[in-house]
């Protein structure tokens, strides 16, 4: 019961992405309660059980990742006196405002260290909240998980009927939640195309797994050709709805996703069947793309429009990078950029730029060194997750499997990050929390390493010339 309640928990931060992909303060505001709650759950699992849970060395590097932005962050609530708050690099430049404020009728005597404190307190709400996430998901059941997952591509199929329909009937549309999106583009429930493309580029993996039959969500669903079809179907459809939200990273990102989905399932596959219903997925796809969003996404790429949208993202990443180094090592501050950034901007990036199209510069801008180092941890866990993925290839014969699902769905997330900011978006980095540690089990692996290597061993103790090479690994099914 607990761990259905954790289950639950976990699934409202996927809910979330209803409500303009939950960058709303009040979604903010119960996920942080959610958080609590999730840390509740945990602490009862944990206490319960007398054997506890092996954490793995890529979940704590997650959570240290994640601790370390709430902490850094923290840190920005700290009050100095005008002098000192003007010794920190960058803030020289606000001299004069200081000195203002610090002379009646304000006559304040202490300043943030962060340039944004409402801004920071946002941002560790959302950063508490991925810590909760990557905690449940570490200590959920390997089949809750897997029909969480399953939850989380019904979801995505959703958004892409509602995106596909908007996109139908025209705008403005009851559809489009007061936006203008229909006509023009597809968005679901989120605001911003791009970050709509986001959620459904890392879904992609886990459906197109699911719809070759290589994985499935619940222990009792069998392999069924009239299953297969459907799940290729839905499939197509969030394809259709990828390439119709006309964002060229955000199908850049998917394509990429997709790639490496077919790759894994094309590793160890024997049945005929797979690769017909890959072909005839194929098939559909192209079918539905070609009069719906293919000519949409070939305008955004045609004449001048790239040139002028690769021009503009080139010369904010150069600002954003020169501003950073104004900051560096302390940072401006966790969730500061839209204010800190303002005097930075040139006659190019006319406007109010709220984020810096660019996660990784916006980290570094906002964090300082401490930045770097969480970037430093996210990229070992990914190497270990990805070393961990191809040592269960090599013993098992099969590439294909939750975890190596997450893990592209992560790569997706992470090659658009690069381009755009899904990261400042609530439910897309609960989201990616979630796959990130999950791609870290090794229940969600095709083969149990642990097991594999125990029977490495008493085969080396029964033969005393060594393992036979080819003696067959065991296989565990996730």
């Amino acid at each position: 019961m607990v761990d259905k309640a954790l289950a639950f928990l976990l699934g409202l931060f996927l809910f979330s992405a209803c409500f303009r992909g939950g960058n709303v303060p009040s979604v903010v505001t119960a996920a942080t309660v959610i958080a609590a709650l999730v840390f509740l759950v945990v602490a009862w699992l944990t206490v319960a059980h007398t054997a506890p849970t092996p954490v793995r060395a890529p979940t704590l590097l997650i959570v240290g990742a994640l601790l370390l932005i709430s902490a850094v962050g923290a840190l920005g609530w700290l009050r100095f006196d005008a002098v000192t708050w003007l010794g920190f690099p960058g803030r020289a430049y606000y001299r004069d405002v200081v000195q203002t404020l610090s002379e009646p009728p304000f006559s304040r005597g202490a300043f943030a260290l962060s340039m944004d404190p409402q801004g920071t307190g946002y941002s560790i709400m959302v950063a508490i909240s991925c810590v909760a996430v990557a905690v449940g998901t570490s200590r959920i059941s390997a089949r809750l998980l897997r029909l969480l997952l399953g939850a989380f591509c019904t979801l995505v199929i959703f958004e892409a009927v509602l995106g596909l329909l908007q996109l139908a009937l025209g705008s403005p549309s009851f559809l489009a939640f007061g936006e203008a999106v229909g006509v023009q583009r597809a968005a679901g429930t989120f605001v911003n195309k791009n970050h709509y493309a986001t959620l459904l580029a890392m879904a992609l993996p886990l459906l197109i797994m699911r719809a070759s039959g290589r994985l499935h969500f619940g222990a009792s669903e069998q392999s069924s050709t009239v299953r297969d079809v459907w799940w290729g179907l839905a499939t197509a459809l969030v394809v259709v709805a990828l390439v119709s939200s006309v964002s060229r990273a955000g199908a850049s990102a998917g394509a990429l996703a997709a790639t490496l989905a077919i790759f894994a399932c094309r590793v160890g596959a024997t049945a005929s069947r797979a690769r017909i219903a890959s072909a005839l997925l194929a098939l559909l796809v192209i079918a539905v793309v070609l009069p719906t969003g293919l000519s949409m996404m070939l305008k955004s790429i045609d004449g001048d429009a790239l040139t002028q949208s690769a021009e503009g993202r080139a010369a904010l990443n150069r600002l954003t990078y020169a501003a950073a180094k104004e900051f560096f090592p302390v940072g401006a501050g966790l969730g500061s950029y839209s204010i800190a950034f303002q005097r930075f901007q040139n006659a190019q990036l006319p406007g109010y730029v709220e984020h810096a199209h660019n996660d990784y510069l916006q980290l570094l801008f906002e964090l300082g060194g401490s930045g770097l180092i969480v970037l430093a941890l996210l990229i070992v866990a990914t190497v270990i997750t990805a070393r961990t993925c191809y040592r269960a290839w090599r013993a098992s014969g099969q590439l294909a499997s939750f975890a190596f699902a997450c893990l592209s769905g992560v790569v997706a997330f992470s090659f658009h990050a690069w381009f755009d900011f899904p990261a400042h978006i609530p439910a897309l980095a609960w989201v990616v929390t979630m796959l990130a540690v999950a791609s870290t089990r090794p229940d969600m692996q095709p083969i149990n390493l642990a097991d594999q290597s125990t029977v490495s061993r008493r085969r080396r103790k029964r033969s005393p010339s060594g393992p036979s090479d080819d003696a067959s690994p065991t296989s565990a099914t996730a």
